[in-house]
């Protein structure tokens, strides 16, 4: 708007057509970016969570391979297996945390990317609403101008015949 030319009558400014229609589509190639990034996060989330997954099968894999080579008489492999089975127990425990961890991590950094993507939208909506309604009063003050010009020939006796159309019905030229 501020690089808008002037126009000879009136305080109207010439608006760049293919400008504005530039900003326009600049506005809606940021929203596609705003979901990739979304979509970054729940890829993160995600393996974060496979991770925990495998961090629990290798614990238990663990577990069991400890068990098998305890090689002792009967106290010790009764022993070893009571061992084994609280390690184990306690593996599937600890995995069960880091998953359930791990998805509610997920979930929050979704549910705060998908909030930061609908505030953007509504940022979005609201910029794009305010040049719209800038444009429309600065639209609205030419066709005024134009108007009082017209009136000012009319009064003059300058072409009653010319420009008797309708006046909501005539287009600027480009």
């Amino acid at each position: 708007m501020n690089a808008a030319r002037r126009m000879p009558l009136g305080g109207g400014v010439v608006i760049d057509r293919r400008r504005m229609i530039e900003l326009i589509e600049e506005l809606r190639l940021a929203i596609p970016a705003n979901i990739r990034q979304a979509r970054g996060i729940i890829e993160r989330g995600e393996h974060a969570i496979f991770e925990a997954e495998q961090t629990g099968a290798r614990i238990v894999a663990d577990a069991r391979r400890e068990a098998e080579q305890t090689v002792a008489d009967t106290e010790i492999m009764r022993e070893a297996r009571e061992r084994a089975h609280q390690t184990e127990m306690h593996a599937g425990d600890e995995a069960s945390r880091v998953v359930a961890a791990a998805r509610a991590d997920a979930e929050r950094r979704l549910d705060e990317a998908a909030e930061r993507v609908k505030s953007q939208e509504r940022e979005a909506d609201r910029y794009a609403l305010a040049v719209i309604n800038g444009l429309e009063e600065r639209l609205d003050a030419y066709l005024r101008n134009l108007r009082e010009v017209k009136a000012q020939f009319s009064e003059a006796g300058a072409g009653t015949d010319v420009g008797d159309e309708d006046e909501d019905e005539t287009e600027p030229a480009r």
